[in-house]
């Protein structure tokens, strides 16, 4: 497992309406993935799962669409979906 220097939650599109929860950490500058918290799920569930997940580790939080780069997750953008 990343040590929390260098890991973080990513809430992560995958197709459709769905989305999952993974955490990564940096290795060497490249993003590594390192455990996947929540399978495919819809957005409200997936959001819920990441908060809770970010706020218990103690990690940042990013959010990753299909069309769109990773970036940090922003309570007041982010709490509906996403346009993808």
């Amino acid at each position: 497992m990343a040590n929390n220097n260098n890991a973080y939650i990513v809430l992560r599109h995958v197709d459709g309406p769905r989305w999952c929860v993974v955490r990564r950490c940096l290795r060497q500058g490249n993003q590594i993935f390192a455990g996947r918290i929540a399978t495919a799920r819809p957005y409200e569930a997936a959001r819920q799962t990441a908060v809770q997940a970010a706020k218990v580790e103690r990690l940042a939080l990013g959010i990753e669409t299909n069309r769109t780069r990773l970036r940090r997750f922003d309570p007041k953008l982010d709490m509906q979906e996403p346009r993808t």
